[in-house]
C-alpha cells in the first residue's frame, strides 16, 4: 500500500462494537428494531444489515469530518479506507490518511 500512495501520516480506526456506550445512533434503532423481531436475536444473526450499517456510518463520517471543507480533517489530500475483523470477530476500519503538502511543515 505504501509503494502504491507512499507513506501516510496517520491513521484513524472504528470499531462496530455493541458493547460500548459511544455508539452512533443509528446502531441502537437497530438493536431496538432487532429486539421487537425477536427477544434473544443479536449482531451475529445479522452480519450483513449489520455490515452495510457500518458502511453507511463510515461514509456519512468520511463526508463530514474528511470531505467537507469545514471538517475536522479538511486538511486531507487523499484517504483509503481497509476493512476488516479484529480479534474479536468485530468488524472494524481503519482510515489511513495523508494530509495536503501546505500542511506538513505545520
Amino acid at each position: 500500500m505504501v509503494e502504491k500512495f507512499g507513506m501516510f501520516h496517520f491513521l484513524k480506526t472504528l470499531i462496530a462494537n455493541e458493547m460500548t456506550s459511544l455508539k452512533w445512533h443509528e446502531f441502537n434503532d437497530m438493536k431496538y428494531i432487532m429486539k421487537q423481531i425477536h427477544p434473544n436475536m443479536s449482531w451475529k444473526d445479522c452480519p450483513i444489515e449489520c455490515a452495510t450499517l457500518f458502511h453507511s456510518c463510515v461514509n456519512m463520517f468520511v463526508y463530514k469530518h474528511i470531505l467537507n471543507n469545514n471538517g475536522t480533517l479538511s486538511k486531507v489530500k487523499e484517504y483509503v479506507i481497509l476493512y476488516e475483523y479484529n480479534i474479536m470477530d468485530l468488524l472494524m476500519l481503519t482510515l489511513y490518511c495523508g494530509l495536503k503538502r501546505k500542511f506538513l511543515n505545520k
